[in-house]
């Protein structure tokens, strides 16, 4: 095999290896993006907060995709100004400031 074989041979591993990162990173992409809705945990915890925590039931609140470095959804309290809290699951209410 000639040098030149084997330059296009590594060239092929790096491109095989490039689309391999392409289609990951297309698929992170397209799980955030922001016609996405938020995840069923989530849309549940929220009811929940109405509905569980009587001191939160005339609190309005919409759940908002954050972009950053790591896309996440927020839960943005509208009746209090500059109050976005992130949750993971298995985070309570009770774990709220």
């Amino acid at each position: 095999m000639s040098s030149l074989d084997a330059e296009l041979q590594e060239i092929d591993a790096q491109i095989a290896e490039l689309s391999a990162r392409r289609e990951a990173i297309e698929a992170r992409r397209a799980q955030y993006s922001t016609t996405s809705s938020p995840p069923e945990w989530l849309r549940i915890a929220v009811l929940a907060i109405h509905v569980d925590h009587p001191r939160y039931i005339h609190d309005r609140v919409e759940l908002t995709l954050h972009h950053k470095q790591n896309p996440e959804w927020r839960i943005k309290c509208l009746d209090c100004p500059g109050k976005v809290n992130s949750f993971d699951v298995g985070r309570t209410v009770a774990d709220v400031p």
